[in-house]
């Protein structure tokens, strides 16, 4: 999973500036990702890891829980019909469908394969983490002169807040409700949960 993390950011390093690394939400699911999953093996072996493992790991799920069905519901629509059939489009093609799919596969992933006990209560930090992304959007089409995403574009400043707000609602709804499930019905979860009772 890290070797693909890695290889999706060396993709978009080639397609974008690196400060778009900070512009677009899509690749901040990307760089947590990559963290929680890099973390996860540190704390493998060091436990001064663990918080940085279980707190990159609450990031990274809930941006990649609301940036997948968000890119594919109604980005994908607009982006997918312009590419051209050229090699370059077919490179951005696949490069959009890696970028807005596996990061999510892998944070899941992660999160089983690491007994990872979620914070339920982390569901206001998650509703933060989209706030700032609010910011972070906005300063960015400042600072570009264009949209970093067509519907949600600054034109219409109230509309455009509220698209964001909803979604850094959405994303703290999401956690919440993955954290939820994580923690009371997978069997890992069970198993983990009795160790402890016989710690």
């Amino acid at each position: 999973m890290l070797i693909f993390c890695f290889m999706m950011i060396a993709s978009n390093m080639f397609q974008y500036k690196l400060v778009y690394f900070f512009y677009y939400v899509t690749l901040w699911g990307l760089v947590t990702t990559t963290l929680a999953i890099l973390a996860s093996i540190k704390a493998a072996k060091y436990r001064a890891w663990q918080k940085t493992a279980v707190i990159s790991g609450q990031f990274a799920l809930a941006l990649n829980l609301t940036i997948t069905p968000t890119f594919w519901l109604f980005l994908a629509p607009i982006f997918y019909p312009a590419f051209p059939w050229t090699f370059m489009g077919i490179f951005t093609r696949v490069s959009m469908f890696t970028v807005h799919t596996l990061p999510l596969f892998f944070s899941l992933t992660n999160i089983h394969l690491t007994d990872m006990q979620l914070i339920e209560g982390d569901w206001k930090k998650a509703i933060l983490l989209g706030f700032s992304y609010l910011l972070t959007n906005a300063y960015a089409t400042y600072e570009t002169g264009s949209p970093m995403y067509p519907i949600a574009d600054w034109r219409d400043i109230p509309q455009t807040f509220l698209i964001f707000f909803s979604c850094s609602l959405l994303m703290g709804l999401f956690y919440k409700i993955a954290a939820f499930y994580v923690n009371n019905h997978l069997p890992f979860s069970k198993s983990a949960a009795k160790r402890s009772a016989l710690a």
